[in-house]
C-alpha cells in the first residue's frame, strides 16, 4: 500500500501536505478529514495514515514522500536506444544518432570498451574530430576474434589485433587513442573442429562513458552494421551515481590487471 500511495501524483501529494500543514488534516486521519479537502485520490489510503498518532509524525512522513518525488522528478531517466527496423510509434532513439551525438558533445574524456569495431572508421570519424579538439580516449579492445591454426603466443596475438585496428579502424597517424586489453582474450585452448585453437573467452562488454557523466550500455558493437541494421537495444544513461559506478567498476577491473593498458613501445 505505501508504494501505492507513494505513486500517488504529486499534485495530490502536496496538496494533502499542504491540508496537514494548516490541520485541516489531522492525526489521527479520518476518511471524513479527506473529504471535506477534497482529496479523493487520498481516500484509499486514510488507513495508512491513520496509523500516525501525531501531527508531527504524520506531516513529517507526507513531507519526505513528497521530498523524495520531488528529487525523483529531477533525476535524469534512462533512454532507450534501439537499432535496426523500428515501428510507427517508436519511443527509442537510434544508435547511430545516438553514439554520434555523445563524441560529438565530449569535452574532456572517452571511454569505450567494444568486442568488435569490424569497419568501423565511419562510427568513430566523430571522435576522431573529438581528439582533434583535446579530448582524450581510452579504448578496450578484444582479442578473442583473432583466428589462429597452430599454438600462437599471446603477445604475436595482441601484436596482430592491435595493428589490425590501427590500420582498418583508426587509420590516422595522430591523435590516437590508448588502447586496452583483458589478457585472458589471448589464451587459446588446443584446436577442435577445422583446427582452429579456440579462446578461452571473450571481452564482450559494450559501452561508452563521456566526460564521467554519462553513459550508453548496450548490444550493439562499434560497426556500421551494428549500429544501423542489426536489431540492437541499449540504455542512455545521465544518473551520476550509475556512471560514477560504471567509472569505477572499470577501474578497479584495470586495478586487479584484468584489463592492460597496449606497450606499443
Amino acid at each position: 500500500m505505501i508504494d501505492e500511495f507513494v505513486a500517488l501524483p504529486l499534485v495530490e501529494l502536496d496538496r494533502l501536505l499542504e491540508a496537514i500543514r494548516r490541520r485541516g488534516v489531522r492525526a489521527p486521519v479520518q476518511r471524513t478529514q479527506l473529504s471535506a479537502e477534497l482529496l479523493v485520490d487520498v481516500l484509499p489510503y486514510v488507513s495508512l495514515l491513520a496509523r500516525f498518532d501525531s501531527d508531527a509524525a504524520l506531516e513529517t512522513f507526507v513531507a519526505t514522500v513528497v521530498m523524495q518525488r520531488r528529487i525523483a522528478a529531477k533525476a535524469p531517466r534512462p533512454e532507450l536506444v534501439w537499432s535496426g527496423p523500428e515501428p510507427k510509434n517508436s519511443q527509442a532513439r537510434h544508435t547511430s544518432v545516438v553514439l554520434r551525438s555523445l563524441f560529438e558533445a565530449a569535452q574532456r574524456e572517452v571511454f569505450i570498451a567494444g568486442y568488435s569495431f569490424h569497419g568501423g572508421s565511419d562510427v568513430l570519424a566523430p571522435l576522431r574530430a573529438a581528439m582533434d579538439r583535446g579530448v582524450t580516449v581510452e579504448i578496450v579492445l578484444d582479442c578473442s576474434q583473432h583466428e589462429v591454426y597452430v599454438e600462437t603466443r599471446g603477445e604475436e596475438i595482441l601484436r596482430t589485433v592491435v595493428s589490425s585496428f590501427w590500420k582498418k579502424v583508426w587509420p590516422h597517424a595522430s591523435p590516437r587513442p590508448s588502447l586496452l586489453y583483458d589478457p585472458r582474450t589471448l589464451r587459446r585452448s588446443p584446436p577442435g573442429a577445422y583446427g582452429r585453437w579456440f579462446p578461452e573467452c571473450s571481452m564482450h562488454a559494450k559501452c561508452v562513458v563521456v566526460d564521467d557523466e554519462v553513459a550508453l550500455v548496450g548490444s550493439a558493437n562499434f560497426t556500421e552494421r551494428a549500429q544501423d541494421n542489426n536489431l540492437e537495444v541499449g540504455v542512455l544513461v545521465r544518473e551520476r551515481s550509475f556512471v560514477h559506478g560504471l567509472v569505477h567498476q572499470w577501474n578497479a577491473v584495470r586495478s586487479a590487471g584484468f584489463v592492460l593498458p597496449v606497450d606499443e613501445g
